[in-house]
């Protein structure tokens, strides 16, 4: 689906808002709860204001997103660290069952999407683990352009005496977040100013959406701080081996996916060996590729296609200028000096040569005049990089283990576009605005967020309803062509006629990692070669590279077949798929 640096941007949108409120120094234990920040969007919670003041940059301020996301790594470690040291609070001792498991430390601080309450609307109830009687009513008040919205919520039957719950209430236009120790009604109030229409709609139409943390504040600032540690490695060239030794368990416990570790890490390819169309899958574990592999239920983070060009053999990509890769977009390295910087990069790399079949009908002239015409220099793919990966309502969005009843809900999703558009429409207009803007038919990429949904909203159209539309290969934006890693290389292949008759019919930009090496187009027949078995016995491919065996589940599989890749879910640990996705 996506290059490792993909998945910083998501990341980073993520702890945006979480950091916030895992490091908020005084919970709320009274019975109103209020107030201001001057931001793009309505700040109601002073440890999120104290956050964006101190932590955030906007993307704009930085020359790349990479710039962007390690100086964001490293605001968010050393902003979460002193509090690492306080004293622990009697809060701490309530905590979830799914809270409580210390194998699973990481993305604890995800929230659980609880209801919706509309101004005017009855109230809505649910039970919540310290006060199993909850309810909420929502009354809005309009001056102008300013929106006041008083929360009311009613807390009863507390579980134990020094419980309490831990809640976040937004729109697409602010937040705030609250702690309730006590029993009794509580206020909260959420304070708009200057709503657009667009904001309006978003309010009477979806409310306020209800939120609650699952591990307390103590517990939350320590699960963030491990969820940023698996991410140092974007901060270096090679990824130290304590790093990896946590990113192994993150795959083995998160994903279901459990390498081994290798004895023969180098296995040299003669390039004889290697063909147009061939692909290498690539894993490194920094936090990233560990993520993606996670949400797509891939064995890979990074794809790469194979061209001979003028009697010279290249790796094609898509990816980005990192600490430990050197060139920016859409590019192509000769080979040995690809296999050069892969090692200094602390690359696993496996090698998937085509079937003879399917080399019979790529036509290497055809897919290097695309890449050289279509492909080569355009910045790598950011645009449409979620909509690879988001093909259901819900069943794309990661569940935390152990028992997986807690995921990212689509809910918090379109709460975090939102905000994120209002606070930083570089990051927006890079990630989904642009993409979001496509579906509702409007090709300027002009409409904010909710904008976008104001306008999907008269169309019938809800956010997970726009979000799953099916990305087109032909969609232009606004400096090109948007191609993550595996689109460009199952354009590649598309290109040089690989998929024959269906050419017109299959989405490449609907692709991820996974759908792209589950194809059967692979060679399964030709015998390895011997230091390939050598490395690793009985594996059906080659690993070229790297210190940890790569797991392909579902390689080699699927026949291509029309609109495929464009309705398939993805969920941990077992990855089910229907056999039309």
């Amino acid at each position: 689906m996506a290059t490792k640096t993909t998945s910083l941007l998501w990341f980073g949108l993520l702890l945006t808002l979480f950091a916030s409120f895992s490091i908020a120094k005084q919970p709320n234990f009274h019975k109103k709860a209020h107030f201001d920040a001057t931001f793009p969007f309505d700040v109601n919670n002073r440890g999120l204001a104290t956050f964006f003041e101190k932590v955030y940059r906007p993307l704009s301020s930085f020359k790349s997103v990479n710039q962007w996301f390690t100086g964001f790594l490293s605001g968010v470690t050393d902003y979460v660290k002193p509090f690492l040291s306080t004293k622990k609070t009697v809060l701490e001792n309530n905590r979830d069952k799914r809270a409580a498991a210390d194998a699973y430390p990481y993305w604890k601080f995800i929230p659980e999407y609880i209801a919706q309450v509309t101004p005017q609307s009855p109230s809505v109830s649910w039970s919540a683990p310290c006060f199993t009687q909850s309810s909420a009513k929502a009354v809005a008040v309009q001056n102008g352009a300013d929106v006041q919205v008083k929360v009311t919520l009613v807390l009863e039957k507390p579980s134990s005496l020094f419980c309490y719950d831990y809640y976040l209430f937004a729109t697409m236009s602010g937040l705030t977040l609250d702690t309730f120790l006590l029993r009794g009604e509580h206020t909260v109030e959420l304070n708009f100013k200057n709503m657009t229409e667009a904001d309006k709609y978003d309010l009477t139409t979806n409310g306020v959406r209800i939120f609650r943390f699952i591990a307390g504040e103590p517990e939350a600032v320590e699960s963030l701080y491990q969820t940023a540690m698996l991410f140092v490695p974007a901060l270096n060239q090679a990824v130290p081996e304590a790093t990896q030794q946590h990113n192994l368990n993150f795959l083995s416990s998160y994903a279901g996916l459990n390498l081994e570790k290798r004895t023969i890490t180098d296995v040299p390819l003669n390039e004889s060996e290697i063909h147009s169309g061939d692909f290498f899958g690539v894993l490194r574990l920094d936090g990233l590729d560990p993520m993606l592999a996670w949400g797509m239920g891939a064995g890979t983070g990074h794809t790469t296609v194979a061209l001979w060009i003028d009697g010279a053999l290249y790796i094609c990509e898509s990816t980005t200028k990192s600490k430990y890769w050197p060139t920016d977009g859409i590019q192509k390295t000769p080979y040995q000096q690809w296999i050069k910087q892969a090692k200094a990069a602390s690359y696993n790399v496996v090698h998937l040569p085509l079937s003879a079949e399917a080399r019979a009908k790529f036509d290497e002239k055809k897919a290097v005049e695309w890449f050289h015409s279509k492909a080569l220099g355009l910045p790598y793919g950011f645009h449409n990089m979620l909509f690879t990966w988001l093909d259901t309502a819900k069943d794309n969005l990661p569940c935390l283990p152990p028992d997986r009843t807690l995921c990212l809900s689509p809910q918090f999703v379109q709460i975090l576009a939102g905000i994120v558009d209002k606070y930083d429409r570089s990051i927006s207009q890079l990630m989904f605005n642009q993409a979001l803007n496509k579906r509702v038919g409007h090709d300027k990429p002009d409409l904010s967020t909710v904008e976008v949904m104001y306008e999907a909203g008269k169309q019938g159209l809800n956010w997970t309803q726009l979000t799953v539309i099916p990305e087109q290969d032909e969609w232009v934006y606004n400096d090109g062509y948007s191609m993550v890693c595996d689109v460009l290389v199952c354009e590649t292949w598309k290109a040089g006629g690989l998929f024959g008759a269906y050419t017109d019919q299959i989405q490449c930009t609907e692709f991820t990692n996974w759908d792209a090496y589950s194809l059967n187009i692979f060679d399964t027949t030709t015998p390895r070669a011997a230091a390939c078995d050598a490395a690793d016995p009985g594996m059906p491919y080659c690993q070229i590279l790297g210190d940890y065996r790569m797991v392909l589940t579902g390689y080699n599989s699927k026949n291509p077949f029309p609109h495929m890749a464009e309705k398939c879910p993805s969920l941990a640990p077992d990855y089910n798929r229907p056999a039309d996705c």
